[in-house]
């Protein structure tokens, strides 16, 4: 009668249903310890994975003049914060292994082996299926206008008569262990260990007494640098030496070890230097390297981790030259300017960004805003990524008393993945005159671009089935090509 409906449910497919997700919830305690040991041993096979695709995108970049695709681009991204998760599950392993009992199939505080090992779960998938993506047939693309993406040379360098007289290049060539034969070249000038595999640095590198120029950036296997030997290398002009392992490193004897202290102590030591391209992983290493006017004005590459809670940026305003500067905290939860008239008006006259060309933050979680990059005019590039907490680029309130008219006048490559919570990029729409390439994907809360098509140069091409800009975009890709 009526319009009655009858469901009948299964007593027993419920009570298997039931077993079946309390099997699967109790696996996450009992099998904890596997899937740790598991969990490390892909995440090296995915890093190895890693470093193959580097050294074909470095082959294509600098021999054939080409682009790295932003499909490998946003691949290398999810693989360092895939790299920085597992750094912290780590860090919990101890404390939460310690609560488990029984044998490993029980735990003294279940609920927290139960969120730590579904953690660790998760993560053991998401490293195995970057390690699947991993295999890509072309990493690189001609694009004759992309920009260079080297970090260039202080003009003042270039010029020096007889400085690259004596080069040996050794990047990407699969080194590892330091050919020890190469102390003995002793008017050699320029040395690149780059993308090499090569673990520890010998103390016969001392001998190298005319070096110029020094290299050691993305040499992912390098955990130890013999104290005093950077800067008994008293030449030295040019040194670069970023993106090393992250890997537990031998204390005592290592400038590498804490999070850069000791090796800002021997860069002071270097009195030609000109040209540095640094990372730093720790607050106190930053409070060193920011007490040195000298080592700012030559930095043009900064790379910067482990920061916690705030980074007050007028105190990067030192770096005339910095170039290109990548952050990856994630304990960061602000990137902090007091924007008043006066402090406002300090950072406009000391032009002290006027030489940033590119910017990528990315793992910083905690991170709402980046709205500091209004006071950096010449931006070309920027990438920023898997910041959860993000929800404008430029914030309305905070830059209300900065009055730019246009902040991102000379940007050509914007890149925004996983932005979950961004909500807006600009509060209104801007030209973006010099605009080559755009994309935001899985950013679901963000439903319009801030492109003013009446005066963008550009004709935009949609992919994903995207239809309209004040859609949603999440996942949706924009190309933006030139008209002509």
């Amino acid at each position: 009668m009526g319009n009655i409906c009858s469901v009948s449910i299964s007593c027993d497919a419920i009570f298997s249903r039931c077993v079946q997700c309390f099997i699967t919830k109790a696996s996450y305690i009992s099998q904890l310890e596997d899937n740790l040991v598991r969990l490390q041993s892909e995440l090296q096979k995915l890093i190895h994975t890693r470093n193959d695709v580097m050294r074909r995108v470095i082959i294509d970049e600098r021999s054939l003049q080409m682009k790295r695709t932003d499909q490998v681009e946003g691949w290398l991204l999810r693989v360092q914060a895939a790299e920085n998760q597992v750094a912290e599950l780590q860090k919990l392993k101890d404390e939460e292994t310690q609560k488990l009992c029984l044998g490993g199939y029980c735990s003294n505080n279940c609920k927290s082996s139960y969120n730590f090992g579904k953690r660790v779960h998760k993560m053991l998938k998401v490293v195995t299926c970057l390690q699947n993506q991993g295999d890509f047939k072309n990493v690189a693309e001609k694009i004759p206008e992309a920009p260079v993406d080297e970090i260039p040379i202080d003009p003042t360098i270039v010029g020096l008569p007889s400085t690259f007289d004596k080069v040996l290049n050794l990047s990407s060539n699969g080194l590892v262990e330091f050919p020890l034969g190469i102390s003995r070249l002793v008017s050699l000038q320029h040395l690149d260990l780059s993308y090499s595999k090569i673990k520890e640095l010998p103390e016969e590198l001392k001998a190298l007494a005319n070096l110029r120029c020094l290299n050691l950036s993305y040499m992912h296997y390098l955990h130890r640098v013999p104290q005093r030997l950077i800067s008994s290398i008293a030449k030295l002009r040019i040194f670069r030496l970023f993106k090393y392992s992250w890997k537990l490193r031998p204390v005592g004897d290592n400038v590498l070890s804490g999070g850069g202290e000791y090796f800002v102590e021997e860069l002071l030591c270097l009195k030609y230097l000109k040209a540095l391209s640094i990372e730093l992983k720790g607050s106190c290493a930053l409070g060193k390297f920011l007490k040195s006017q000298k080592l700012q004005s030559c930095t043009q590459f900064l790379r910067l981790e482990g920061l916690e809670e705030s980074l007050d940026v007028v105190s990067l305003t030192g770096m005339k030259h910095l170039y290109q500067l990548n952050i990856n905290s994630y304990g960061l939860e602000e990137l902090k300017i007091d924007y008043c008239q006066g402090e406002i008006q300090k950072i406009r006259e000391s032009h002290c960004f006027h030489s940033l060309g590119k910017v990528i933050i990315n793992g910083c979680i905690k991170l709402r805003d980046a709205t500091w990059l209004v006071f950096a005019p010449n931006l070309k590039n920027i990438i920023i990524s898997y910041c959860g907490d993000m929800e404008e680029v430029i914030s309305v309130e905070k830059s209300g008393q900065v009055k730019e008219e246009n902040p991102f006048a000379k940007l050509e490559y914007l890149i925004l993945l996983d932005l979950r919570r961004l909500k807006s990029i600009y509060w209104k729409p801007l030209p973006f005159p010099h605009l080559k390439y755009i994309t935001a994907r899985a950013c679901p809360s963000l439903e319009k671009l801030p492109l003013d098509f009446n005066n963008v140069k550009y004709i935009p091409i949609f992919r994903n089935a995207l239809q309209m800009l004040n859609s949603r975009i999440a996942t949706k890709l924009f190309v933006l090509k030139d008209s002509r």
